[in-house]
């Protein structure tokens, strides 16, 4: 059985997006570049034909594994609640210091750190789902223990 990944409506739409530009757009160029390639060289001698063959191979990669999570995604119902879940925005306070921060969890498939995500498999991640308001966590990190008191939970619309 197929284990789904949990993932944002926005974050289904922008891996369909990206889907969509490898397979329309950079994998007819780079099978372009393959074909110009093959019609000018000895391909054992050849270091730009080598290096358009690497480029098309990534970018099979690439597609085959968006085709993968695409299939398996499971999109996130609108939540309302003080719940950590999948697709939650979190604010907590980081202690000693105070600081307060606001990070979305979601699925290692569609974080992206400049959109102040955090994948539910990094250890502040995990450590957040299932959590509430005013629960405190405390959090094994690479650079040590963290401890964290959630502050607020909303779900964006």
């Amino acid at each position: 059985m197929k284990k789904t990944i949990p993932v944002t409506k926005a974050g289904y739409e922008e891996l369909q997006e990206k889907w969509n530009t490898l397979k329309e757009e950079k994998l007819v160029e780079a099978n372009k570049q393959v074909k110009a390639g093959r019609a000018f060289c000895d391909f054992h001698e050849d270091p730009e034909f080598d290096r358009s063959l690497d480029e098309l191979n990534k970018i099979q990669e690439q597609i085959s594994e968006l085709e993968s999570i695409l299939a398996r995604a499971e999109i996130i119902g609108e939540a309302n609640s003080d719940v950590v879940q999948h697709g939650a925005l979190v604010t907590f306070k980081e202690y000693p210091d105070g600081e307060e921060e606001t990070f979305q969890v979601v699925s290692a498939a569609e974080v992206d750190a400049k959109k102040l995500q955090i994948s539910d498999n990094s250890p502040i991640g995990r450590a957040l789902l299932g959590r509430k308001i005013n629960e405190e966590v405390s959090v094994e990190t690479p650079a040590g223990t963290v401890k964290l008191l959630i502050t607020k939970v909303q779900y964006k619309v």
